[in-house]
């Protein structure tokens, strides 16, 4: 009986210290204030930093966006000055269009052609070009109603002539034929284009100014139709000849 009672005490004991080591540890309330105290101080510097890096982030694109829009200004105010330069120089000389200009409200430019390096006298103008027609251009029958030189704007070189002719049909006509120039010995130099309006000059005297302004523009060049077309090599390379020449 001693001994039954001896195994009871014993297992009483064991169960307790059991009990004792399998209770969960204690945390006070004061260490858990504690912790989101600090946990709440963390966040507030962390919400700090964010903001004074997100305003310096800005701070900085705003400046280079005022930056860039300055430039952009300034640039816009450069081409501005350009192009009223371009349209002045077209109203007062590139066109010939000053007080004695003979072509200001005389010459059509629908029914009108320029004929570019036609030596001669300007008195005999109007032989020479009836001679090109007729004997370059193997034309009859082409009735010229008006014909006048511009000033040259080229030393040693002849000023262009527009020559105003009776309809569009003619002037079509005379564009057709005049591959015939290259053949004829006396004409084979001279060129005939088809005459442009003060408005069409002006377009495409400014698409050229535009096109010096944009980077890599010199690969490029106006064509006589108002295209843009890509310049070849050759082209490039004479372009570059003649501006270090």
């Amino acid at each position: 009986m001693a001994s039954q009672r001896a195994l009871r005490s014993k297992g009483s004991g064991d169960a307790e210290k059991s009990e004792e080591n399998i209770q969960p540890s204690q945390v006070s309330n004061a260490d858990i204030m504690a912790e989101l105290r600090s946990l709440g101080r963390d966040m507030k510097h962390m919400k700090i930093e964010l903001k004074q890096t997100f305003e310096a982030d800005l701070k900085s694109l705003r400046d280079e966006f005022f930056i860039e829009q300055a430039q952009m200004r300034k640039q816009l105010e450069t081409l501005e000055t350009k192009l009223n330069e371009v349209n002045s120089v077209l109203d007062n000389q590139v066109s010939g269009r000053g007080e004695g200009d003979p072509f200001r409200g005389k010459f059509e430019p629908d029914r009108s052609v320029i004929i570019s390096n036609l030596h001669g006298q300007d008195n005999e103008l109007c032989n020479i070009v009836a001679e090109l027609i007729s004997e370059g251009l193997c034309l009859s029958e082409i009735h010229v109603v008006g014909v006048a030189r511009l000033k040259s704007r080229y030393p040693g070189k002849p000023g262009l002539v527009k020559v105003e002719l009776e309809n569009t049909d003619v002037k079509v006509k005379m564009l057709r034929a005049k591959t015939s120039l290259r053949s004829n010995e006396r004409f084979r130099n001279v060129y005939i284009r088809s005459a442009e309006s003060h408005e069409s000059r002006l377009i495409k005297l400014n698409f050229r100014q535009l096109l010096e302004m944009v980077p890599g523009g010199d690969g490029f060049y106006i064509t006589n139709s108002g295209r843009v077309e890509k310049k070849d090599p050759r082209m490039r390379s004479r372009d570059e000849n003649n501006q270090n020449g």
